[in-house]
C-alpha cells in the first residue's frame, strides 16, 4: 500500500482527512494489531509534515469507527463481571 499522503488533495482539507482515515482502516483489516497500525501511520503522516490537529483528527476518526465495529450490540455482555 502506498505510504500515507502520496496522492491527498490539499494536506488538512476534508478530502484529505478522509482519504488519510480511508487509507488507515484499510492497512488495518490487512495488518497486525489495529493499535500498532494506526500509530505507524499517524507518524507517517506526521514525518510527511501534517498538522497535529490534522492527524488528531485522522486517529479521532478512526479510532471512531473501529469502536463501533468491535461495540458489543445492545444486550450483550462485555465481560462476565459486568452483570
Amino acid at each position: 500500500m502506498p505510504a500515507p499522503g502520496w496522492c491527498y488533495v490539499a494536506e488538512g482539507s476534508e478530502q484529505a482527512v478522509r482519504d488519510a482515515v480511508r487509507d488507515c482502516l484499510a492497512r488495518c483489516s490487512h495488518g497486525g494489531t489495529p493499535l500498532g497500525v494506526i500509530g505507524e501511520f499517524l507518524g507517517e503522516l506526521r514525518a510527511q509534515g501534517w498538522a497535529p490537529e490534522n492527524v488528531r483528527k485522522v486517529e479521532k476518526a478512526v479510532l471512531r469507527i473501529l469502536a463501533g465495529v468491535v461495540a458489543p450490540e445492545d444486550g450483550e455482555e462485555t465481560s462476565a463481571g459486568d452483570s
